[in-house]
């Protein structure tokens, strides 16, 4: 009996599951910690803060934080008549007017903003590597490589260095869709979907295209019958949308008091790009016939703009490779995305992301590399998967098919996909960050001379006197002036070139709306515009800046300020003769609210 117990225990020993080693299980962890180093790292070496003011929107995030850190409420301060900030939610902000109260000198606190962004690609970092490892057919390894692809990305790099929401979007969003796959199914708690209505409910209060990304998951909930945790997740939803609807939509700030309310299309325009986004769209959108287009041409851009992720600038040297590597990346991209999200049951991911999609597709002129970046290590792991299976499966049909003419077509395009690997490779760690480096170089050369404007603004204009400039947040917080672009261009532009002259033609509308009397003008200013209006924009330019005295000149030459006295009062005798130049639809009027004019 002894004996037979023996035996028993010995076999029971024999066919257990091998001990887990403990290494493991600690490898992963020990990569991502390395791919988290090289990301912070790599940020870092890009030296972030010379791009501040590149992109427009990081000013007004900065200078929104500024006003919320001396209690002044969420306005956009740096705008005349300092008005609410509608424009984008609040989260954002609030988080950056931390930087303000622990270190309130600028330009030196730009780097504990940099931080902020920082912590939350850390975080980005890890979901990353959650939704990557769902995708079927990926071993561990293979995950951890993506990931470090995308956490060393050029674009996730410069977003992760620049005072932007995109960061801390894609990974309160990532994180929220990981949550919703566990959330949205029969048998979850009710507790885990409220929290995942949190997450999704900040996730919006960063930016408010994070709105269809809530009702794909809450679609998905609905194809997968979890009415409980729907209904969970939209009563914990519900008020962070609520309150994103009424301080971005029905909260519109009127016309400054103050400055005056001219009835240009020109100032209108640019008051409206400020402070009702809405509105904005719909004057960018006048006709079904426009919005048509600019949905067709989103349509069009979409996989030259995903394909862009892996190959640009690689492939704009040749538009047949251009071409043939667009239309083979997007459609390796796609096929892999429906395969995956077939196998995950049609993951809150997937369907928000379709979603999604859609949405930025009615939009008027969106940046698909920026606007998809959440989506980044999704697409990676579908390029990847994808392209595996599909070089697995041809070299295998190469070597088992009789005719030579099969096995030549199947090692062509075997040869093919190693020809775009190569080539994804060679753009990622060369190609690609050329760019950012040429531009930080150039960007802080021309800082020093921006300075110098900014100095001689500090000692020569009042404190109530305004400046239109390109970078007029930086304007602000360097100043203290209240600042604003000379003029909004509407996306219809790209596709009218008389629109596009006649907002050349109401270029010096903001700048007599706001009573302006500084023009400061960089050498860089054109290179910040959308590639339709360079040309014409420039010729327009030289045309205004030939007329209008200098005030101020940097040393280097590409830094100027120019004398807006004519702008203002353009009916005075000196200015007589070079109104036609500045308003060559006529000179707009209007009632001045503080009785001037």
């Amino acid at each position: 009996m002894k004996e037979s117990v023996k035996i028993s225990a010995d076999a029971a020993v024999t066919n257990a599951p091998p001990p887990v080693r403990r290494s493991s299980s600690v490898l992963p962890w020990l990569a991502l910690m390395c791919i988290c180093l090289a990301y912070v790292g790599g940020t870092w070496a890009l030296h972030p803060t010379y791009f501040f003011g590149l992109t427009h929107d990081d000013m007004l995030y900065f200078t929104s934080a500024k006003a919320l850190a001396e209690h002044r409420g969420y306005i956009q301060p740096s705008l005349p008549g300092s008005p609410l900030a509608t424009k984008y939610p609040v989260l954002y902000p609030w988080l950056l007017s931390w930087v303000w109260r622990w270190n309130p000198s600028f330009p030196a606190n730009l780097s504990g903003a940099i931080w902020i962004n920082l912590i939350f690609g850390l975080i980005l970092i890890l979901a990353s590597y959650r939704i990557i490892r769902q995708t079927q057919g990926l071993s561990k390894s293979e995950a951890l490589f993506l990931v470090g692809f995308c956490a060393l990305h050029p674009l996730v790099l410069f977003y992760s260095g620049n005072t932007l929401a995109e960061v801390p979007f894609a990974a309160l969003a990532l994180t929220g869709l990981i949550l919703a796959d566990s959330a949205m199914r029969r048998d979850a708690r009710i507790a885990l979907s409220l929290a995942c209505g949190v997450i999704l409910g900040l996730t919006i209060l960063v930016r408010s295209a994070g709105v269809p990304l809530a009702l794909g998951l809450i679609l998905a909930a609905v194809l997968r019958r979890c009415w409980r945790q729907a209904l969970a997740f939209t009563v914990s939803f519900t008020p962070f949308f609520v309150g994103l609807f009424w301080r971005s939509i029905l909260a519109v700030p009127p016309a400054p008091n103050g400055v005056y309310l001219s009835t240009a299309r020109g100032w209108q325009q640019a008051w409206l790009y400020y402070t009702d986004y809405v509105a904005f769209r719909r004057m960018a959108s006048p006709s079904l016939h426009m919005v048509g287009q600019f949905a067709l041409n989103q349509v069009l851009y979409l996989p030259s703009e995903i394909a862009a992720y892996f190959l640009s600038p690689l492939s704009e040297k040749s538009i047949i490779f251009w071409f043939g590597t667009t239309l083979l990346v997007f459609c390796t991209v796609c096929v892999g995305w429906a395969r995956q999200a077939k196998t995950s049951e049609w993951a809150p991911a997937h369907v928000g992301a379709a979603l999604y999609t859609l949405t930025l597709l009615s939009w008027d002129f969106p940046d698909w590399q920026r606007f998809m970046l959440l989506f980044l290590p999704l697409i990676t792991a579908a390029l990847w998967a994808q392209g595996k299976k599909w070089t697995l499966q041809m070299a295998s049909a190469a070597r088992s098919r009789p005719s030579y003419v099969e096995k030549l077509a199947a090692g062509s395009m075997v040869v093919l996909f190693l020809v775009v690997l190569t080539s994804i490779c060679w753009n990622y760690a060369a190609s690609s960050r050329v760019w950012f480096r040429s531009v930080r170089q150039k960007r802080e050369a021309l800082l020093l001379e921006k300075k110098e404007a900014y100095a001689w603004l500090r000692s020569n204009a009042r404190p109530d006197e305004r400046v239109i400039a390109a970078e007029d947040g930086s304007v602000y917080l360097y100043t203290g002036l209240q600042s604003m672009v000379p003029m909004i261009p509407s996306p219809g532009g790209a596709y009218d070139e008389g629109q596009v002259n006649s907002d050349l033609d109401h270029m010096m509308d903001v700048g007599r709306a706001i009573r302006a009397k500084y023009w400061l003008v960089s050498s860089d200013d054109i290179d910040k515009t959308q590639k339709f209006l360079k040309p014409s924009l420039a010729s327009r330019s030289r045309e205004l800046q030939a007329v209008l005295p200098v005030l101020f000149r940097s040393d280097g030459g590409h830094i100027l300020i120019y004398d807006l006295a004519c702008v203002d009062n353009p009916g005075t005798p000196p200015c007589r003769n070079v109104a036609p130049v500045l308003f060559p639809e006529g000179i707009p009027i209007g009632e001045a609210v503080n009785g001037q004019d």
